[in-house]
């Protein structure tokens, strides 16, 4: 972050952007999936493996994360 402010990057508007955006991404993603297909449960089995790859891996190791996938 420091470095990118440096640099003469807004750091808050780009913060802001990414928060729009993925707010969009979600809106839409809600509206498109139709309601009998999309449910509860849909993608738990993606989030039980990210979970266990960050736990063995490490939250800020690439190579932890290899290791753990």
């Amino acid at each position: 972050m420091r470095r990118a402010s440096a640099l003469g990057v807004n750091v808050n508007l780009v913060y802001v952007q990414a928060f729009t955006i993925g707010c969009f991404m979600a809106g839409a993603g809600a509206i498109i999936v139709p309601k009998p297909i999309g449910g509860a449960g849909m993608g738990v089995d993606a989030l039980v493996l990210s979970f266990i790859v960050v736990v063995v891996g490490g939250a800020r190791s690439l190579e932890g994360a290899l290791v753990g996938r």
